[in-house]
């Protein structure tokens, strides 16, 4: 399995693009990949050089997937206003 985080981190150039291209390629109906993006499917070509290069990327990446979205506050977010909730909640009961 493959896990690939933040993929909408950076803007990919021509090269980045097309090593991308033949990962996804060579690992196309053969083996498990995760990807985790902030951007939607609409916006990914943005990340690529441009539409054409996104659509031949996700019209492999799509072909078997499940696609979950997850909306609301990131969990480092939350799990820092939690935190932060109880440290106030220590320094009152003192």
């Amino acid at each position: 399995m493959l896990i690939i985080d933040e993929l909408s981190y950076l803007k990919m150039d021509k090269e980045k693009e097309s090593i991308f291209f033949q990962v996804i390629r060579q690992r196309y109906e053969k083996s498990s990949l995760i990807i985790i993006t902030n951007l939607p499917l609409s916006r990914w070509d943005e990340v690529f050089t441009g539409q054409l290069a996104a659509t031949a990327i996700l019209d492999r990446l799509v072909y078997h997937c499940h696609i979950l979205s997850i909306t609301g506050d990131s969990f480092r977010v939350k799990g820092e206003k939690y935190l932060e909730g109880n440290r106030k909640d220590t320094k009152e009961d003192k």
